[in-house]
């Protein structure tokens, strides 16, 4: 759960296309659509070798512990040898959170889970590819309803 403490810092700055709506993202872990007036942050620390690979994806005005936001981690080194819906369940156990639920966002099956974590409702997914753990949360105020982070979900691709 570094959710918390990876909102307070990270600037960062990604290869985005610009379009209508949005923009194009792409690295050498993911590529999505990133709504006007958000940007993904800690691309910088990645590159830089980071061991916990993480990214949020948030409003570029907004941040503040209450700003939606998609966190993304990366982990495993090609050779995590969990499984997505142990990984949920384990957290859902560890976290009282909601039972493991399997869902799909642009093609990438996920297992979930919704807690709560120091009074902040969270939503955790886990996938696997290449032998690495996916781990993509949302958090912030209404993050269930929010079309930005809709948008985010519809369009992500893992490499």
């Amino acid at each position: 759960v570094l959710v918390m403490g990876v909102a307070a810092g990270c600037g960062g700055d990604g290869n985005a296309a610009s379009g209508s709506s949005g923009s194009k993202y792409e690295n050498f872990l993911f590529s999505a659509n990133i709504p006007s007036g958000w940007k993904v942050f800690g691309e910088k620390e990645l590159e830089k070798g980071r061991i916990w690979n993480m990214l949020r994806i948030q409003p570029e005005k907004d941040m503040s512990m209450t700003a939606p936001t998609v966190h993304l981690k990366f982990e495993g080194n090609k050779n995590w040898a969990g499984t997505p819906k142990g990984a949920i369940e384990q957290m859902a156990k560890d976290y009282n959170g909601s039972p493991a639920e399997k869902v799909v966002h642009n093609g990438t099956e996920f297992f979930q889970t919704t807690y709560e974590y120091s009074g902040i409702k969270q939503t955790m997914m886990v996938s696997a590819k290449n032998g690495n753990k996916i781990t993509v949360t949302l958090v912030g105020k209404d993050y269930g309803k929010n079309p930005a982070i809709k948008e985010i979900l519809k369009t992500i691709s893992f490499k």
